[in-house]
C-alpha cells in the first residue's frame, strides 16, 4: 500500500483559550480595537505602554493606601491596641496559661505582671514590636465566648497534645466559623508533656488536619509551651493585619473597657473601630437591645480639665470630657413598629353563602356567575372609585388558554403547580359518550366502609405520603368544605395574582404595622456606599453615653468573665419587618426540623427566639411572588427561611441553635440573611387524593376523594390532576358518599392517583430578643 499524505485543504482548528494569550492581549493593544467590537462603530484605543504601566503603578499605590489606612488604627504611639481572644478547646486548656507562655516568649526575663483571677481582660505593650495587644479571656460561657470571637482581631484556639476535641469545643469552633470569624492561629499548650520528635510531629499534623476542617488557611500549629513557637505566634500578632469580618467593619463597634452607670445613664469607655460612630444611630448591646445615645465625649486626653477651662467650654461634662459629638433632629427613634393608621373597609357581605375560591372569585353554582372577592377600600369611596384601584379587579384575560402542563415532583412526589386544561379538553365534557357509561350501582353502607378501610390499609402499605408529601386526609365524618374554609384553588401557582394586601382574618395582630421598604436591594447599597462625616472616627477614644438604660446591663458587666460590646445599627435595622434568610440544615442534626419549632436565630450582633417558616424559594419565571410552605426543613436541601423580625442590610451569615432540655445548644442549621420583603405570600399546599374507580372511554368514576355531594359539588370549579400528569375537572357527583364524574385530558389507568391542590396562606410567628436574666449572669 502506498503512503497517503493528509490533505492540507482542511482547515486548521483555532486556538482556544480560557484565558487571555500573549498573542491577543498584543493584538489587541496594537491594533486599537476593542475585542469583541468589530465594523464602523468600534472603539479606538488611544493606550500606549507607558499608559499601561502607569494604570499598573495606580492600582498598586492604591492598595497600598489601603492597607496603609487600615494599619494606621494599630500604628503610632496613640495606636488602637489588637484585640485577641484566646478560646480553650479542650477541657484541660488553660486560657491564662497560654497568654503567660505567649508574653514569657517576648522577655523571658521581665516579671509578669499578676493577672486577676476574674478578670476577663488584659492589655499590654509589647515593645519588641512596638504594638498593643489587648487580650479577652472570655470563660468556659458559650455566648461570652462567641461575642468575643466576633468583635477580636485574632482568635488563637487552644489544642491540647492528650486530649480531643470535646463536644463544647467543636460547637464553639462550628459557630465561630458560621458567625464570621478574623484571623485564625491555632496553638498546642502541652506540646512538652511529650518527649518522642516523632510523635510530637504526628499529634500536629492530626490537630493540623481538625483545623484544617474548619479554616482552610492554617498551615502550621504552634506550641505555646516552646519558647520559639510562642515568639512565633506573638510576631505574627503584632506585625500581621488582621483579616476582618465585612459585615462587623461595615458598622461601627466598640469594646468597653470601663462602664459607669449614673440614673439611667450608661457611660461606656472604648475605642471606636469599623466605621465612624454617628450619634444619630442606634447602639444595640447583645441580650439587651437597642439604645439611642445621648453623647460621645473624647476621651483620648484622660486629665481633668479646671474649673476656669471648664467655664469657658460649654462643651464639657461633670467629669471633665469633652463632647466631640451630639445627636440631631435627625436622630433614629426607638419605636419598632410603624403608626397603625390602617382605616379601611369591607364591602358588604353577599347574602348568600360563599363557594369555593378559585383565584379572585367564588364560584357558587353552575348557573351564576363567579362573584368577585370583596376588597378593602378607604372610607368614603365609592363603587366607581373602587374599580380604579389597582388590585380591586383582575382581568381574567391574563391566562393564556393554552398551557404546558408540567407535573414538578417534589422528592418524586407532588406536583409544585397545576396549570389550566385546554379548551379542546373541556369540550370533552359536553360529548354525547357520557350516556355510553356503565350504570352507577350505590353501595350500601357496611360494604362502603369495609372497601375504605381496605383501600386506606394499602395506602399506608405503599407509603403513598413519600410520593405527596401534603396530602391530607378527610375524616367520612368531617365536611371538607368546613375544615377546608380558609383554602383556595389556583389555576397556575406561578402566575395566578394573590393580593399580598388583601384583608385576612388570620394575619397577625401587628401585620399592618410592619415596615415596607420599596426597593431593599436599592437602599442597601445606598447605605454601605454611604461615607462617615463625623469626628468619632475609628481609633478614636471616646466615651458613648446611652440613656434609658437599665442598670442590669452594668450588673451584667461587673460579673466575672463578661464583656460589653457596643454594635452600631444602620438606619432602619430597627424596624420591624417579614426577614427572609437562606437556611440549610446542618449535617450532624439528624432530628427532624419542623417549621414553627422555636430556636435561637443569630444573625450579626443580634440573637433572637424564633419560630420560622420554612419554604421553597420563589420560581425564577414566576410572574407572582408566592413561596410554597414546607412542614420540614429537608437534609441536603436550600429552602427559605421566613419570620417577622428587625431589617438588616446585607448578606449577614445566620446561625439556628435548637436548646435542649439540659440548656446546652445544638446547631442545628446555617445560611445567610436575604432579604427583607413583606410582598411575599407563603402559601400551605393541601392535596386531596382519590381512586379511580371506573374507567370508561371518557368518564372516570372516582371516591374517596370527598364523602357527600354537597363537598363535590362545593370544590367542583378546581382542576383536578393525577400523579401521571393528566388534568381534568369534575363533572358531577353521583350517589351519596361522595362519588362523582370527572373528564380528563388523556387516558388514566387504575394504577394513576387523582388529586386536587388547595392552598392557604401562612403567616410567619414574630421573634422576640433573647435576653440576658439574672438567672444566666455567669
Amino acid at each position: 500500500m502506498s503512503h497517503h499524505h493528509r490533505s492540507n485543504v482542511k482547515p486548521k482548528k483555532p486556538f482556544k483559550s480560557k484565558h487571555a494569550s500573549k498573542s491577543s492581549l498584543k493584538e489587541r493593544y496594537s491594533n486599537n480595537i476593542e475585542p469583541n467590537r468589530t465594523g464602523p462603530k468600534s472603539i479606538q484605543h488611544t493606550s500606549t505602554k507607558a499608559d499601561r504601566r502607569n494604570n499598573a503603578k495606580q492600582i498598586q499605590l492604591n492598595k497600598r493606601n489601603e492597607t496603609a489606612m487600615n494599619n494606621r488604627i494599630f500604628g503610632g504611639k496613640n495606636g488602637a491596641p489588637k484585640v485577641v481572644t484566646i478560646v480553650p478547646l479542650c477541657s484541660n486548656v488553660d486560657p491564662w496559661s497560654i497568654l503567660k507562655n505567649l508574653l514569657a516568649s517576648v522577655d523571658p526575663e521581665a516579671d509578669l505582671p499578676l493577672i486577676e483571677e476574674n478578670s476577663n481582660q488584659y492589655c499590654t505593650m509589647i515593645t519588641r514590636f512596638k504594638q498593643k495587644l489587648h487580650f479577652l479571656i472570655p470563660g468556659k460561657n458559650f455566648y461570652s465566648l462567641v461575642d468575643a470571637c466576633k468583635a477580636s482581631d485574632y482568635v488563637v484556639f487552644g489544642l491540647s497534645a492528650t486530649q480531643e476535641v470535646d463536644e463544647f469545643g467543636e460547637l464553639v469552633v462550628r459557630t465561630t466559623q458560621c458567625q464570621g470569624i478574623s484571623s485564625v492561629i491555632s496553638v498546642v499548650n502541652d506540646m512538652s508533656i511529650i518527649d518522642n520528635m516523632k510523635t510530637r510531629g504526628e499529634v500536629k499534623k492530626s490537630l493540623q488536619s481538625f483545623m484544617n476542617f474548619f479554616f482552610s488557611d492554617q498551615d502550621r500549629v504552634f506550641a505555646s509551651d516552646v519558647s520559639q513557637d510562642a515568639l512565633n505566634v506573638v510576631r505574627a500578632l503584632c506585625t500581621s493585619h488582621p483579616r476582618g469580618i465585612f459585615w462587623r467593619d461595615s458598622r461601627a463597634y466598640l469594646l468597653a473597657q470601663d462602664v459607669e452607670y449614673n440614673e439611667g445613664k450608661l457611660f461606656v469607655k472604648g475605642i471606636v473601630r469599623g466605621k465612624g460612630l454617628d450619634p444619630d444611630s442606634l447602639v444595640h448591646i447583645s441580650g439587651f437591645g437597642d439604645y439611642q445615645i445621648n453623647c460621645i465625649y473624647d476621651a483620648s486626653d484622660s486629665k481633668p480639665k479646671s474649673s476656669d477651662t471648664m467655664e469657658e467650654d460649654k462643651n464639657v461634662n461633670e467629669a471633665g470630657l469633652v463632647e466631640l459629638a451630639a445627636p440631631t433632629e435627625n436622630q433614629e427613634q426607638i419605636e419598632t413598629l410603624a403608626p397603625n393608621d390602617f382605616n379601611m373597609e369591607m364591602e358588604m357581605e353577599p347574602e348568600h353563602p360563599r363557594g369555593v375560591r378559585l383565584d379572585d372569585f367564588y364560584y357558587l353554582d353552575d348557573e351564576q356567575e363567579p362573584v368577585p372577592v370583596p376588597k378593602r377600600v378607604p372610607k368614603g369611596t365609592s363603587s366607581y372609585q373602587a374599580t380604579w384601584i389597582p388590585g380591586v379587579d383582575e382581568e381574567e384575560e391574563q391566562y393564556s388558554d393554552v398551557e404546558d402542563t408540567e407535573l414538578l415532583v417534589e422528592n418524586e412526589g407532588g406536583p409544585e403547580e397545576e396549570q389550566p386544561v385546554s379548551e379542546q379538553a373541556e369540550s370533552v365534557a359536553g360529548d354525547d359518550d357520557d350516556a355510553k357509561s356503565e350504570m352507577f350501582v350505590e353501595l350500601n353502607e357496611e360494604e362502603e366502609t369495609r372497601q375504605y378501610e381496605e383501600y386506606r390499609q394499602k395506602m399506608k402499605e405503599q407509603q403513598e405520603e413519600l410520593e405527596f408529601p401534603d396530602e391530607l386526609e378527610i375524616d367520612p365524618k368531617d365536611l371538607a368544605r368546613e375544615r377546608l374554609k380558609k383554602y383556595r384553588g389556583l389555576r397556575s401557582f406561578f402566575s395566578s395574582p394573590w393580593d399580598a394586601e388583601e384583608y385576612d382574618p388570620s394575619e397577625p395582630p401587628e401585620w399592618r404595622q410592619l415596615f415596607k421598604l420599596e426597593n431593599y436591594r436599592n437602599l442597601k447599597n445606598k447605605l454601605y456606599k454611604q461615607p462617615f462625616i463625623g469626628e468619632a472616627k475609628p481609633g478614636k477614644l471616646v466615651v458613648v453615653e446611652l440613656r434609658d438604660v437599665p442598670v442590669s446591663v452594668y450588673d451584667y458587666y461587673n460579673q466575672p468573665n463578661n464583656m460589653l460590646v457596643l454594635y452600631s445599627l444602620m438606619a432602619y435595622e430597627n424596624k420591624t419587618s417579614v426577614s427572609h434568610f437562606t437556611v440549610t440544615k446542618h449535617s450532624e442534626y439528624e432530628d427532624p426540623l419542623a417549621s414553627k419549632e422555636e430556636l435561637i436565630l443569630q444573625v450579626g450582633p443580634r440573637r433572637l427566639y424564633v419560630r420560622p417558616l420554612y419554604s421553597d424559594p420563589p420560581s425564577s419565571g414566576a410572574t407572582n411572588n408566592l413561596q410554597k410552605y414546607n412542614k420540614y426543613l429537608q437534609p441536603k436541601v436550600l429552602a427559605l427561611g421566613t419570620l417577622i423580625g428587625p431589617i438588616v442590610f446585607g448578606g449577614l451569615p445566620v446561625t439556628l441553635f435548637k436548646p435542649m432540655p439540659d440548656g446546652s445548644l445544638r446547631l442545628a442549621a446555617t445560611g445567610s440573611f436575604l432579604k427583607s420583603d413583606t410582598s411575599a405570600v407563603i402559601v400551605k399546599r393541601a392535596v386531596l387524593t382519590g381512586h379511580p374507580f371506573k374507567i370508561n372511554k371518557k368518564i372516570i368514576t372516582i371516591r374517596y376523594m370527598f364523602f357527600n355531594p354537597e363537598d363535590v359539588m362545593w370544590f367542583k370549579p378546581i382542576q383536578l390532576f393525577t400523579k401521571q400528569g393528566r388534568t381534568g375537572f369534575i363533572k358531577e357527583p353521583l350517589g351519596t358518599h361522595g362519588y362523582f364524574k370527572a373528564t380528563f385530558n388523556g387516558k388514566l389507568t387504575v394504577q394513576d392517583t387523582v388529586a386536587m391542590s388547595l392552598y392557604k396562606r401562612m403567616y410567619p410567628a414574630r421573634s422576640r430578643l433573647l435576653t440576658i436574666n439574672e438567672d444566666n449572669l455567669q
